[in-house]
């Protein structure tokens, strides 16, 4: 079989070894789809075998790539969590090659190796992975495939995408503005971007653009939109209903933690602001209007402002700072710092302080 220049980098029929990983799932389906779609272009009907790379052994992944069925036909053979499959440190790599000399038997990794260089021409090799560390196999591939990262995009490659996506899954259309907003309000998660284009390609009609008014009307809030959300629920103090509210934007909306550490902590410098200066007897609009709080947030500070007391509102204000200085720096996970401050607002001496103090 004649080797693939090194560096190739599109899937075709003639690859027998590709490599897809990366945390954007939703590309690697992608992907996988093109793969399976170039291999029966050209070999007619295939056979797919799967295999759970943290259960699986080498020798039986390559029995199959190997073997031919009882009618012959080209194979697609899948590993998924292809980097438990192959070890992805190298400390545990170490020991289970030292372990595979002891009884004189080779490592997965070791195998599929020495399947690299003679690989069979009627079988296509897939590991599919979160995270990838090739090793020599980052040098053999190549040779005879390819590896593809699966990346999440930018928003601004996520916009590019979707104005493709639009046109060649959906027979639609959309032009950048309005992608622009999708990923506004989405992030960049191509699974739920494919989703909502299905929805406004069905609901614009055969044929039809997709329109801002159209994405305004059926697509959820925007990130920043539902990260001042967040708010309202933080003033509540129910800790359960905090944790489980920024979980969802962390893992769902994909709201970037610098952005929600800001939005916390400026919730408890205006919540300070507004205790402190309703305890001086200041007119509550104009310190509304001082903090810059308009709308429900107007309202809903205002009324916690009065559960609480400046000294208690300030020492919440200030785990806040601390906590970001935490995280900027590095000593801190951004995302655990975040469930903290959840927590923090919960805290029942937060919002009992201002009744114990009118009691005494």
């Amino acid at each position: 079989m004649a080797k693939k220049p090194a560096g190739n980098t599109e899937l075709s029929a003639d690859q027998r070894v590709v490599v897809l990983h990366g945390p954007e799932a939703f590309l690697r389906s992608l992907y996988t789809d093109q793969l399976k779609a170039a291999l029966t272009k050209a070999h007619g009907e295939i056979e797919i075998v799967r295999h759970d790379g943290r259960a699986s052994q080498a020798v039986d992944v390559l029995d199959d790539c190997r073997s031919f069925g009882l009618i012959q036909q080209h194979k697609l053979v899948i590993i998924d969590d292809a980097d438990e499959f192959l070890k992805s440190s190298e400390d545990d790599e170490e020991e289970a090659a030292e372990a595979a000399r002891a009884v004189g038997r080779k490592t997965n990794r070791q195998l599929i190796e020495s399947y690299c260089a003679s690989p069979s021409d009627s079988a296509t090799l897939l590991l599919r992975c979160n995270t990838w560390r090739g090793g020599k196999l980052d040098k053999l591939i190549p040779e005879i495939g390819t590896v593809m990262a699966c990346e999440e995009l930018s928003d601004e490659r996520a916009v590019a995408w979707v104005g493709k996506r639009a046109v060649s899954r959906y027979q639609s259309s959309i032009d950048v503005a309005t992608a622009a907003l999708l990923v506004e309000r989405l992030g960049a998660d191509l699974g739920r971007l494919d989703s909502e284009l299905s929805k406004l390609s069905s609901a614009a009609g055969e044929g039809k653009p997709i329109t801002r008014p159209l994405v305004v009307e059926l697509v959820g809030q925007s990130r920043e939109e539902e990260v001042w959300g967040v708010q309202q629920t933080l003033l509540a103090g129910d800790a359960r209903a905090n944790l489980a509210h920024v979980r969802e934007l962390l893992n769902v909306s994909r709201v970037p933690t610098p952005q929600m550490m800001w939005a916390i902590s400026d919730l408890a410098r205006k919540l300070h602001g507004m205790s402190a200066g309703l305890r001086a007897g200041m007119n509550p609009f104009s310190l509304a209007g001082t903090l810059k709080l308009w709308g429900p947030a107007k309202d809903a500070v205002t009324h916690a402002a009065h559960r609480t007391t400046p000294a208690a509102a300030a020492k919440l204000f200030a785990a806040c700072v601390d906590m970001d200085a935490r995280t900027k720096s590095g000593f801190s996970d951004g995302e655990r710092a975040i469930d903290v401050l959840a927590v923090r607002f919960a805290d029942p001496s937060i919002w009992t302080g201002a009744a114990r103090q009118r009691r005494g």
